[in-house]
């Protein structure tokens, strides 16, 4: 007796069902680095990354040497800073940068916050004689070739604002 139509159907249906539970384990050619492999073998990057393969950290734009020619403001008024040469540089944690360069400082690390658009530097102890301290951030967009950055020198107390400093860095 030969099956009927629907039965056919119904049949190759199932098979198919059963292959593709079969190939749901198979391997595709892209590895997702900073992100999930979705199964029709794309990657679905997290936060901060694109690219094919989720391999591009969105902030790698910012890496390299930068020419900050910072405007400061302290008590006795407002004066043009001398131009520092600042380089970011990728961190060992993920959606961190490090700058060095900043006055006083070797190195400061830059965290990116989750939008990846803004980074903030945690308190750092500019002087160890002094105590002063230095904390700051600025926003990621690029504006042509420069990016800004704002920092702020603090008294020893954490509460007591000495000077503030902020400008465009360019490449």
């Amino acid at each position: 007796m030969k099956p009927t139509r629907p039965l056919q159907w119904l049949l190759a249906g199932a098979l198919l069902f059963l292959l593709q539970g079969c190939f749901t384990g198979r391997s595709c050619d892209t590895i997702c680095i900073g992100g999930v492999e979705l199964a029709d073998c794309t990657c679905h990057c997290d936060q901060g990354f694109s690219g094919v393969d989720c391999g591009t950290w969105d902030t790698e734009k910012f890496l390299g040497a930068w020419v900050l020619s910072p405007q400061c403001t302290d008590s006795t008024g407002t004066w043009a800073a001398p131009a520092d040469t600042i380089l970011i540089s990728q961190s060992y944690q993920p959606f961190n940068f490090e700058l060095h360069g900043l006055p006083g400082l070797d190195s400061v690390v830059a965290k990116i916050d989750a939008g990846g658009r803004m980074f903030t530097l945690d308190w750092q102890v500019l002087d160890a004689a002094s105590q002063h301290l230095l904390r700051g951030g600025g926003a990621m967009a690029m504006s042509g070739d420069a990016f800004d950055l704002q920092y702020a020198v603090y008294a020893g107390d954490s509460a007591t604002v000495l000077m503030v400093c902020g400008g465009a860095a360019v490449h």
